[in-house]
């Protein structure tokens, strides 16, 4: 994916959103559902030898697919397949690879004036369920030892944090606390570590620093393991986005 000038990219955990053109130069999926609306002009997207002409579309994980945003704006939503929302919208597709949306133009230009205000993706998200009228039952549930884990989570070497040393925290058995994690979380332990991981290495090299030195930082073996599971989730090399660092706003947003 080719990222643009001018551009705004928001993280946060099991959730990536980008605002500006898009411009896949190759066909490719990737582990993530991926939404993507038109704040002006449609865009074209080809799927699986399809050419489809459109202003919002949702696509399932795994959709082989090249995006063309020509001179438009698009605010393209990267959703974690593993978590609540990314289970949601999965039931929602079945087993369609793609469902184009009806969203009128109004609409999304609030979802991204609010987005931007805000720095909430999940307040987005929830607002892009309830206009497509998607029912879920979201109860988030609360769990003593889980908080304690995602406390310790921040604090620790990122080293440290494995699903071993993290169950002897709270004196449960590992895979009792990868089940427990996932319902009170909606995501595993081991992805909600891995989101953590690629997070902090994003922030570190904001900061300045090297990829060499962040990815060892947060936790990963090199710059390559790094850059590899940020391609596999969302499709974009993690290089590009600060290559174009001048021009590209980066975001930590609330989870």
């Amino acid at each position: 994916m080719k990222l643009t000038k001018h551009s705004k990219l928001f993280i946060t955990k099991g959730l990536f959103l980008y605002i500006g053109t898009v411009m896949d130069t190759e066909f490719h999926n990737h582990h993530a559902l991926q939404i993507t609306f038109a704040t002006d002009n449609d865009f074209i997207i080809d799927i699986e030898g399809e050419s489809i002409r459109t202003k919002s579309i949702l696509l399932n994980l795994k959709c082989r697919h090249k995006l063309i945003g020509r001179d438009g704006t698009q605010v393209l939503l990267l959703i974690e397949p593993e978590s609540v929302y990314g289970k949601i919208f999965q039931t929602y597709l079945g087993n369609k690879p793609y469902q184009n949306l009806d969203f009128d133009l109004s609409i999304i230009k609030t979802i991204e004036s609010e987005m931007i205000k805000s720095l909430n993706i999940l307040s987005m998200v929830e607002k892009i369920v309830t206009h497509l009228g998607i029912k879920s039952d979201i109860c988030p549930g609360n769990d003593d030892r889980i908080n304690r884990i995602v406390e310790l989570i921040e604090t620790i070497d990122e080293r440290k944090a494995t699903v071993s040393y993290l169950a002897g925290y709270v004196s449960l058995s590992e895979s009792r606390l990868q089940h427990l994690f996932k319902s009170i979380v909606g995501i595993s332990i081991k992805q909600y570590l891995q989101w953590k991981r690629l997070i902090d290495g994003i922030i570190i090299i904001t900061e300045g620093r090297d990829f060499t030195f962040a990815s060892y930082e947060a936790g990963f073996s090199d710059s390559a393991h790094m850059s590899r599971v940020f391609k596999e989730m969302f499709g974009i090399n993690l290089r590009e986005i600060f290559h174009n660092s001048r021009s590209i706003q980066v975001f930590f947003c609330k989870s």
